[in-house]
Parts: structure tokens; C-alpha cells; sequence
């Protein structure tokens, strides 16, 4: 995932206009004609190549540093849609905006060529370039997620985390799957990172279309969802920092009883109170959730 991912993924969940790049100002988002920092220290020139030089085109880097106009323009796409990216040298200085590509220059194929600039510098993109995950297990691509294969993607580690008794499963971009077993969080051994791409088109696969809009919009939602035969799940999907997040928690399909899991007869007494207060207490995993289905059922 380039590193400006989760920025336009910002910029789009908080239906701004561009993020501003410029040398030696920290990151802005435009947004209501007013810009909004969202980073805390300035970018040096470099840093902004860097950043740039991940989403731009093969020849991008080498055309900075040859001689030409100053300006630029190019397309890139993620999951959250299409934008245009307009690169130039203003007042002896570095700029760059990102905003979505309404105008559909760049999403119709490939992208224009960017045209060359006159500034030798030397932006090394790959040194500054998080590390990519190779040969993902994960049967669709980032760059364009199939609803249909994301679907079955979750559902497959949903299915999984039944099978291994878990109680909770956790999904965070650049993060291997991490399932809470026995109240141990445990990483799925031969699953890669997943990328903010799959991630996200994962939730969308499955959440509910109020809940999407509630996502692009706070950036937070909570839904449920079941696959028959096998549980029903509660789930919490969020952003944070690095990317999109989500936890997803196991309700069985059928409900224990009071006897299987072993509840005397003077907690089960409890239901019948008619005044008062009963607080069911634990940890994360103690069943808490559980021994209330018992009771009620």
C-alpha cells in the first residue's frame, strides 16, 4: 500500500476536496474551501518525491530530473476510487494536489505521461516505500476487488475462526489475521499482511449499505452478520492511523444451555428477581455474553 493511501481514504471518508502536499508545510487536506493540517511535521523535498514517486508513473521519478516544464499530472486508483494527481514548482517551491478525478481524465485507461520538469533531484521511491507483501493468498487483487471474491475471502476466515474455537477474529492493515484463542492473540500462520485494498473491500463485501455510508462518514461502524450453518457475527470496523481495521466476535448459532455450561440453580434464580440490579462481569472472552443467552433462553 503507498504510504498516501491512507491520506485519500481520509480525504474521501471526510468528503474533502484535495490533500495538499507542499515543500517544507505539513499536509493538508482542503476541505469547504479552508485547509486543515493533518500532519504534524513539514515535508522536505525529498519526502515529498517519495511519497509522490510511489503512485506515479514507471518514468515519473526520471522525468523530474530532466529538464522541461514544471508541471505534471497523472492518475491513480484505489479502493476508495479514482484521482488525479497535479505536480508543479510554484514560487521556487514543490506542490503537489490530490483530489478525486470527477472529471474522469485519467480513469478511462492508462494514465497521461507525466510531463518532465527541470530540477535535478535524486528520489530514491523504493527506499521510502513501506515493504510490500508478495504472492498474497488473498484471491482477488488491490488494485481491483472483486465484491464477490472478498466476500468468500472473509467468509473463509470467519468459517476458520468457528472451526478453531476462537472467540474473536482481528483484521488491521499490514497485519496478518490475529484470531483470540483461549483468550491468547495468535497470528494465522501462512496468511500474509493484508492490504488496505482487500481490507477494505472485504467489509464493504458485507456490511450492510447503511453501514457503509456510516463508515465513509465517521469512519466507525458496528453491524452483525451471519453465515447460515455456522454463526453469527458482531463486528466493529474502523480507521486508524495505518489504515482500515476490524474486529469480528463469534455468536453461536445455536445457544448453550444452563446446564451444559454448568450454571447452579441460585444463579439461575437471578432471572426471577423483579427489582433490582444484576451485573454480569469478566474479561474479554469470559463468556459473559454467553451466560446471559443461557439465562434468557
Amino acid at each position: 500500500m503507498a504510504q498516501l493511501d491512507r491520506l485519500l481514504t481520509m480525504m474521501v471518508s471526510n468528503r474533502a476536496q484535495s490533500i495538499e502536499l507542499v515543500e517544507n508545510e505539513v499536509v493538508q487536506l482542503l476541505k469547504d474551501g479552508a485547509l486543515r493540517p493533518i500532519t504534524k511535521n513539514s515535508l522536505t523535498v525529498a519526502q515529498l518525491f517519495g511519497l509522490i514517486g510511489e503512485i506515479g508513473p514507471p518514468d515519473f521519478t526520471q522525468g523530474y530530473q530532466s529538464s522541461g516544464p514544471h508541471a505534471a499530472a497523472f492518475g491513480y486508483t484505489t479502493a476508495d476510487g479514482a484521482f488525479v494527481a497535479r505536480v508543479r514548482q510554484e514560487k521556487g517551491r514543490w506542490r503537489a494536489s490530490l483530489a478525486i478525478d470527477d472529471a474522469g481524465d485519467f480513469s478511462s485507461g492508462a494514465d497521461a505521461p507525466a510531463v518532465a520538469m527541470a530540477h535535478a533531484i535524486a528520489v530514491s521511491s523504493a527506499a521510502s516505500a513501506p515493504p510490500r507483501v508478495q504472492g498474497d493468498s488473498l484471491p482477488f487483487a488491490a488494485d481491483s476487488p472483486d465484491i464477490a471474491a472478498a466476500r468468500t475471502s472473509i467468509e473463509r476466515l470467519l468459517r476458520l475462526l468457528v472451526e478453531k474455537g476462537a472467540s474473536d477474529l482481528h483484521l488491521r492493515c499490514g497485519e496478518p489475521p490475529i484470531m483470540r484463542l483461549h483468550g491468547d492473540m495468535v497470528r494465522l500462520e501462512g496468511h500474509p499482511a493484508i492490504e488496505n485494498g482487500p481490507l477494505e473491500a472485504m467489509l464493504r463485501s458485507i456490511m450492510p449499505e447503511r453501514n457503509q455510508r456510516e463508515y465513509r462518514e465517521l469512519n466507525d461502524t458496528d453491524f452483525a452478520y451471519e453465515i447460515t450453518g455456522v454463526a453469527r457475527f458482531r463486528a466493529n470496523a474502523l480507521r486508524e492511523r495505518n489504515g482500515g481495521a476490524a474486529v469480528f466476535r463469534v455468536i453461536p448459532a445455536t445457544v448453550v444451555s444452563v446446564e451444559q455450561m454448568g450454571i447452579p440453580q441460585e444463579v439461575q434464580n437471578l432471572c426471577f428477581l423483579s427489582k433490582g440490579l444484576v451485573l454480569v462481569t469478566g474479561p474479554t472472552g469470559s463468556g459473559k455474553s454467553t451466560t446471559l443467552c443461557a439465562l434468557v433462553d
